[in-house]
């Protein structure tokens, strides 16, 4: 009987700790992060514009080269679509829904085990005789239940780790 008691103690504890992550939490999924490249913006656009150059920058296929990609439309128009599977990045697709030549590009995230869906942006703006390349994630409300999730997972941290990781491998690729 103490065992059981023992063990209740415990599961009601860390109950209570995850209530307390849960208030803790982030109540919107939002991000932004930014990097000037010595190039002009129709050259940084049409790097971000074009599925079929993620796979030179993108921090997912980096991490997973056996990421399989299907992309589908004309590159840097609404509607330019690239779905994966990839075993350890998870699966899903991305679409681009809004476009302004040489200035921003909007798309639509959609994971295959995850009901929400995420708008991400890239911002392109003059700066001086470089660009400045903004990247912006909205994930939207985070349902209270699951803000323990992200707080106990870094969520957050990890999206802002591969945005910085995936403007710099822009920066890169375009500059080199």
């Amino acid at each position: 009987m103490k065992v059981v008691r023992i063990l209740l103690g415990g599961l009601i504890a860390l109950g209570g700790i995850y209530l307390v992550l849960c208030f803790l939490g982030p109540k919107k999924f939002e991000t932004s992060k930014s990097i000037s490249i010595n190039a002009d913006t129709a050259t940084v656009y049409a790097m971000v514009s074009d599925f079929n150059q993620w796979s030179q920058w993108s921090p997912w296929a980096k991490r997973d080269p056996k990421m399989i990609s299907t992309i589908t439309g004309s590159a840097g128009t609404v509607g330019h679509k690239m779905d994966w599977v990839s075993e350890s990045e998870g699966s899903g697709s991305l679409t681009i829904d809004e476009v302004i030549a040489d200035q921003k590009v909007t798309t639509s995230l959609k994971m295959v085990d995850w009901d929400a869906i995420s708008h991400a942006s890239f911002i392109i703006e003059p700066d001086g005789s470089a660009t400045k390349l903004t990247w912006t994630m909205d994930g939207g409300e985070i349902a209270f239940g699951f803000r323990g999730l992200m707080v106990a997972m870094g969520a957050v941290g990890r999206i802002e780790k591969d945005y910085t990781d995936g403007l710099a491998s822009i920066k890169s690729a375009i500059e080199n």
